[in-house]
């Protein structure tokens, strides 16, 4: 099966069209307008320009963020319709139900079962996140003047760091990081891997 999705990475972004809108007309009224009239118009303009460039810096920077954001609105919201629907189930159960909600949002032509048996197959294997050995590769990825056995410490040091809890949002990112090994392969599931744990992508 093929495990590629479509998504774009803008999606959740209401305020930037409207963001476009107010910089197109700031800086008609600073072109046409003179005197201090112009000067602030610039001047209003500067702002939505930081806000945009910021908006779009954060989305498209990195392969991985373009999955990671707009699939972290989706799942805002499949949160939001587990908790309608299934308002008696545990929170374990809820984020499963969420998730499959994802999944079936981002492969709409795939059955239920097919997504079932696609949710399986991901939450079967290890969690990344708790994987130690794998958590050792990204950090001498990313720490390369490191030895070995200092990433393995700080590997270890990571693990014990995860409070009492935390297993469901290390599921979520885990789900995350193999939909991105899907769609961009192994190196840009660990680069994510590495955000995720450097406090980057939230």
């Amino acid at each position: 099966m093929n495990r590629n999705f479509k998504i774009s990475p803008l999606e959740g972004l209401p305020l930037l069209p409207i963001c476009i809108v107010l910089l197109v007309v700031f800086a008609a009224l600073g072109m046409v307008l003179s005197g201090i009239l112009s000067i602030i118009s610039w001047i209003l303009f500067a702002p939505f320009a930081f806000f945009l460039i910021s908006m779009l810096y954060l989305r498209l920077s990195h392969k991985w963020a373009g999955v990671h954001y707009p699939v972290m609105v989706r799942y805002s919201r499949m949160v939001g319709m587990a908790m309608g629907l299934y308002p008696n189930k545990e929170v374990d159960e809820r984020v499963d139900i969420a998730l499959t909600f994802l999944l079936h949002s981002l492969y709409p032509n795939l059955s239920d079962e097919a997504i079932k048996k696609l949710f399986q197959e991901i939450t079967d294997k290890d969690n990344v996140f708790l994987d130690k050995e794998i958590i050792v590769k990204v950090l001498e990825r990313k720490t390369p003047n490191k030895s070995h056995e200092e990433n393995e410490k700080m590997a270890t040091k990571l693990l014990d760091s995860y409070k009492e809890g935390a297993e469901n949002s290390l599921k979520v990112s885990h789900v995350i990081s193999e939909l991105i090994k899907y769609k961009y392969g192994e190196i840009e599931q660990l680069e994510y891997i590495f955000a995720v744990m450097s406090g980057r992508a939230k």
